[in-house]
């Protein structure tokens, strides 16, 4: 509302040019991959294996995968936020790690060293091959896969879970947005939301999603509101979960993680098990 006003108070032909501007700029402001990479830890690159996954296009998706420690531990299919590369997410890795699990986490199209350029039906293609490789034949059993986005992969996520990824054991949505209008209205309001080129709304998908949920969110977010995540478990099927983080939008999960982590193992726990 604040921005909308200050907007009002501008000249014409500055309103006029930041309209413009972030009408050609959409997919800038949405997706932010980065080539560069940070340095990789050394346990990290000696125990996961690095590799690439084909996807459609023809396009190739850096992916790294840890397995779990036994056969009957759970793998999380973990979906990153907008910026950065999978080199980003390493203190993730980590934590999840540490939980007894193996994960899958890979660089959507245009991050990292993936190929090609990101886009909505793009990013959802991706999870979708990404999915396939780890429960493929010989594979993991898709009930031990606990499907995991954080911010913009939680709509990633959304979307997979009430599709091909329907026979996950759970499905976490962290610090993600209800819908793309919303997200404009609360960053953006007088931007005209029939200009909007990108839906990316999850709110749809949540309520055809049969696997147990796990919504997390922080109730000092100020990037992504709280009242977004309510939006979502509100539309959600049971069974459902809604956790309160604390913090920042970025470091929310890790603030929170002396908590966060036993939710975390125990929905994983529970929900992914091979024989349920």
């Amino acid at each position: 509302m604040i921005a909308a006003v200050v907007i009002l108070t501008l000249p014409p032909i500055l309103v006029v040019g930041l309209l413009w501007w972030i009408y050609h700029n959409q997919a800038r402001l949405l997706f932010a991959p980065r080539k560069k990479r940070e340095p990789i830890a050394e346990p990290l690159g000696k125990e996961g294996q690095i590799f690439f996954i084909p996807s459609t296009e023809g396009i190739r998706l850096e992916a790294w995968y840890f397995p779990p420690p036994s056969e009957k531990d759970p793998v999380f299919l973990f979906c990153h936020g907008n910026t950065g590369n999978l080199t980003w997410y390493q203190k993730t890795i980590e934590h999840l790690r540490a939980l007894g699990a193996g994960i899958l986490v890979f660089d959507y199209r245009g991050y990292g060293n993936s190929t090609g350029q990101p886009s909505e039906e793009g990013l959802a293609q991706d999870a979708t091959a990404a999915w396939q490789w780890l429960t493929g034949p010989g594979k993991i059993d898709p009930q031990r896969v606990i499907l995991y986005g954080r911010s913009l992969g939680a709509a990633v996520v959304a979307r997979l879970s009430a599709g091909e990824g329907s026979a996950a054991g759970g499905v976490i949505m962290e610090s993600g947005f209800s819908h793309l209008d919303a997200m404009r209205e609360h960053l953006y309001p007088f931007f005209p939301g029939s200009l909007a080129h990108f839906t990316l709304d999850s709110r749809p998908w949540v309520g055809k999603r049969h696997c147990p949920l796990l919504l997390a969110h922080s109730t000092q977010e100020t990037y992504i509101p709280f009242t977004q995540a309510k939006e979502l478990f509100a539309r959600a099927r049971e069974p459902k979960t809604l956790h309160r983080l604390r913090g920042s939008h970025a470091r929310g999960w890790q603030e929170s993680w002396p908590e966060y982590q036993h939710v975390l193992r125990d929905f994983a726990r529970h929900n992914a098990l091979s024989d349920k």
